[in-house]
């Protein structure tokens, strides 16, 4: 699957894309029930093939109650129905069982107790399920990051390394390069595991197919929506929305997956009048750390403003891009946080990402310079990276 086998995707879907994420190992668990129950008959007395089947069904349905494996909801209420009916007649077609007369005493309390298990089960169910219902779980992603790669993907990246190593963020961050194996289950993500979707807001963010669909999903599901608006956003109105902004989307891979243009519609009216925290088009360390406590606090309103005093001016290692191409300095801070691991000899030694508006380091001697479209055109870039030969540095 992580390596796009259609082949292999068309061969063996259907032993696992009935299942909800992360329970496609279920399959298995049917496959050795089924392989139990057809090794009972070789047992010789009756009264232990009895109770072999007993033991294999319970323990079905014990596991559809816990795991709730099904992709539908209600296929596992049907799953529970169906195994309840075949312990019911698998007890009542025990009394007709040909057995030796030091069996029949075995099975018939067999048979009570499995009939008073069953009995007592229903109710139980129904107490469990109320008080799930009722009880506020956590789910599994803490935040989704929905974004669009082109326009953020750099910074998509640099936002889940702060979250993971932020102390007050305890769950995982969903982020589609790390945790999606197929795109038939990213809707499922969004619907059951999520509790923050966290939408990127970009330029174009509101024109992609799957986005627009993370967004429905979420809406529908009751999922909080957390928009965060980076350089060139612009939030969508009624009017634009009257207008037809939506010029030449393409809904045909949405409407595969249940969602209509009404449901877009509906969705993007409320994105339309939800606030936004904005932040600043030259993001650094500290602003992206004030994000993330924004975010770990449940503060989802607000302005991140940009920090103009120098943050480190003793490091001998410095990172240099366009800092006002927003992907671009992004990209520089995902290198630092690689890179910070392999150098840990002194306080000097850790890489610091230089802004356009800070004065530069003078005992740097390493240089990573990121070249990006239109850099050039930057007189404070240029500027930078004739400081950069002036020092001498090795430069990659």
């Amino acid at each position: 699957m992580r390596r796009s086998d259609a082949d292999f995707l068309r061969s063996f879907g259907f032993l696992f894309f009935r299942f909800r994420p992360h329970m496609h190992w279920y399959i298995l668990a049917i496959m050795a029930r089924s392989l139990f129950m057809g090794f009972v008959p070789v047992v010789p007395r009756a009264s232990a093939q009895i109770y072999l089947l007993q033991v294999s069904l319970l323990a079905s349905f014990g596991a559809v109650i816990q795991f709730k494996p099904w992709r539908i909801a209600s296929l596992n209420l049907l799953d529970m129905a169906f195994v309840a009916v075949m312990l019911v007649f698998l007890n009542m077609a025990s009394f007709m069982a040909l057995v030796a007369d030091q069996d029949v005493q075995v099975i018939g309390w067999l048979c009570i107790c499995m009939t008073m298990f069953v009995v007592l089960l229903v109710p139980f169910m129904f107490i469990t399920s109320a008080v799930k219902r009722f009880r506020v779980q956590a789910r599994r992603y803490m935040f989704f990051l929905c974004h669009h790669k082109d326009e953020a993907g750099a910074f998509a990246r640099w936002l889940k390394i702060e979250m993971v190593a932020f102390d007050r963020i305890s769950r995982d961050i969903f982020l589609d390069s790390d945790n999606l194996d197929s795109l038939d289950q990213l809707l499922n993500f969004v619907a059951i595991d999520t509790e923050n979707l966290v939408v990127l807001g970009t330029s174009s963010v509101y024109t992609r197919p799957w986005c627009i669909g993370e967004m429905v999903t979420a809406h529908k599901n009751g999922v909080n929506i957390v928009v965060i608006g980076l350089p060139k956003y612009e939030s969508l109105t009624v009017e634009a929305l009257e207008l037809g902004s939506l010029a030449g989307f393409d809904a045909e891979k949405l409407n595969e997956n249940g969602i209509s243009m009404d449901a877009i519609l509906e969705t993007l009216q409320v994105m339309s009048e939800k606030a936004a925290i904005q932040v600043a088009p030259a993001m650094c360390s500290i602003a992206m750390d004030r994000l993330v406590g924004m975010l770990a606090r449940g503060q989802f309103t607000g302005a991140i403003d940009h920090e103009h005093k120098d943050l480190f001016v003793e490091t001998k290692f410095v990172l240099v891009a366009n800092s006002w191409d927003f992907e671009a300095n992004a990209c520089a801070h995902v290198l630092r946080s690689l890179i910070i691991p392999h150098l840990y000899e002194s306080v000097s030694d850790i890489p610091h990402v230089v802004r356009l508006d800070e004065s530069f380091p003078r005992s740097v001697d390493k240089a990573v310079v990121i070249f990006t479209i239109g850099c050039f055109e930057q007189l404070d870039f240029m500027k930078r990276l004739i400081m950069v030969h002036d020092s001498g540095s090795s430069v990659v």
